[in-house]
């Protein structure tokens, strides 16, 4: 370049004064020209080319802005800044401080859209990084705004790692809400079939009195609960009074054992059957107290309290019946029997009355004679006894007779006699006024008497009597003839006496 013009001249503006030589102001810097001029910079952050004259020339570099030649401030964050002018990004477009390209305003995660244009939120179902979006995997969902795979969360009804493959909840699961949980389980006392359940709804109740475990999948995973019984999957009926059952499932009552019974319906432990009343048992399964029967040997109303028979009574069969009396004849001094073996036989010669409870019950039988439980004579021939019991044998009284042994006396034949007790008939003889046998004892004819018993004939009445009438018992039966009459010996009539010799 030359020399400022004259030697010592001014470069011209846009130059500078470089030793003696004029040159073209220097780029980033201005100069104003002049003597001795040297280049002066531009303000921080900003540039020229070559040769300006002014400070007008120095312009913000990109990623700056501000006035030509006025200090240039870096462009803030969102913005960018070219010709020295700040321009806000595209809308919801993010950029770092200094940027200097619209190309530089992204987008922020969570928003679609390529850089330097404007952002649009990401929707559901998607996620966005980068300026991309990109759809969950099947079964999941995002909120908007989503910005990374982990955003996308399993649906409802579905589980799995968040941004992971999910799966559907298998039958007896449900899960209500988008996330990585695990799917709930059905709650005890339900099920559920369906796959992918959303909803607990979808967990049906098992039927009435069975129950379940939690996660449960089919009605048949529905077992009757304790005090019923039935099929898995239902219906579930109660334990009948008298059973019980302890544990879940299928298996059927159980009987209450023998000699127990209960009232209660659908019961659940053996506890439940309570012990028949002293005296009585029950069958397998009494389901009521009147199912308590009193045992052999005992009596009493059907569920109450039973008492032993007592001594001289027995009972062979359980049930309200009365307890039997021992025969007549037997007796028994123990109590609640079961047998009519256990009386037995009073001694010879003895008897009791039905029900006997001890030995001194059997007394004497008529006819015999001693202490009451034995032993018993007969009484003698000739003596009776009518009652039963300790009384002595009594002597028959005369004109009766009697074995040994005898209850009574018997009497003699009509018209017979004896003169003291008799043992046999044979020892009754034809009482006075009569003749003959015993048995056939025939009154004296008339004309006749017999005045001592015994067989003999009967007598004549005297010469010079008659007696008109049979059965005479003595000679002064006979009457006597009329004064000055007389009569043959045996007359039997007044008619009889003839007038003696000499009178008429």
């Amino acid at each position: 370049r030359s020399p400022p013009p004259g030697g010592g001249g001014s470069c011209a503006a846009g130059t500078w004064d470089n030793g003696g030589t004029c040159e073209d102001c220097p780029a980033d810097s201005y100069c104003p020209g002049g003597p001795g001029s040297t280049p002066t910079a531009c303000p921080a952050n900003s540039v020229s080319v070559y040769g300006m004259p002014t400070s007008a020339a120095c312009l913000c570099k990109d990623g700056y802005y501000g006035a030509p030649g006025s200090a240039c401030t870096a462009c803030e964050n969102n913005y960018f800044c070219a010709g020295s002018r700040r321009n806000e990004c595209p809308i919801n477009g993010l950029s770092p401080a200094v940027s200097a390209a619209q190309a530089l305003c992204r987008c922020p995660e969570g928003y679609e859209g390529s850089n330097g244009t404007a952002c649009v939120p990401c929707v559901s179902g998607t996620w966005c990084s980068l300026g991309s979006k990109t759809d969950c995997v099947a079964d999941a969902d995002s909120n908007p705004y989503s910005s990374a795979l982990s955003d996308c969360l399993c649906d409802p009804g579905f589980t799995g790692p968040d941004g992971g493959a999910c799966a559907g909840c298998v039958p007896g699961g449900y899960k209500t809400a988008n996330s990585s949980a695990s799917c709930s389980l059905c709650a005890a006392g339900t099920w559920s079939w369906l796959t992918a359940a959303d909803t607990a709804v979808t967990c049906v109740a098992c039927p009435l009195y069975s129950d379940s475990l939690p996660g449960s999948d089919e009605l048949v995973d529905c077992f009757c609960n304790v005090g019923y019984t039935g099929a898995d999957g239902g219906p579930c009926g109660a334990c009948a009074a008298g059973t019980w059952k302890a544990t879940n499932g299928t298996a059927a009552c159980t009987d209450c054992l023998a000699g127990t019974y209960s009232p209660s319906l659908a019961a659940t432990a053996a506890s439940t059957c309570l012990t028949c009343p002293t005296g009585s048992s029950s069958l397998a399964g009494a389901g009521a107290l009147t199912k308590c029967f009193c045992n052999a040997g005992w009596t009493g109303p059907d569920g109450e309290a039973c008492s032993q028979c007592a001594a001289g009574r027995y009972k062979p069969d359980t049930g309200s019946q009365a307890c039997t009396k021992c025969a007549k004849d037997t007796y028994s001094t123990a109590v609640g029997q079961t047998s009519d073996g256990t009386c037995g036989a009073c001694p010879d010669h003895t008897t009791s009355a039905e029900g006997s409870s001890a030995l001194s019950d059997c007394v004497c039988r008529r006819g015999y004679t001693g202490s009451d439980g034995g032993p018993c004579a007969a009484c003698d021939g000739g003596y009776y006894k009518k009652s039963t019991g300790t009384a002595a044998c009594v002597q028959c009284a005369a004109g009766e007779y009697s074995d040994a042994g005898a209850s009574t006396c018997t009497s003699c034949p009509a018209n017979c006699v004896t003169d003291t007790a008799a043992i046999y008939s044979f020892q009754c003889t034809c009482d006075v006024g009569y003749t003959g046998s015993p048995g056939s004892c025939a009154a004296c004819g008339v004309g006749t008497y017999k005045d001592l018993a015994g067989d003999a004939q009967c007598a004549k009445c005297a010469a010079g009597t008659y007696l008109n009438t049979t059965g005479g018992t003595a000679a002064s039966d006979c009457f006597a003839c009329p004064a000055n009459s007389n009569a043959p010996r045996g007359s039997s009539a007044i008619t009889d006496c003839t007038c003696d010799p000499g009178y008429t």
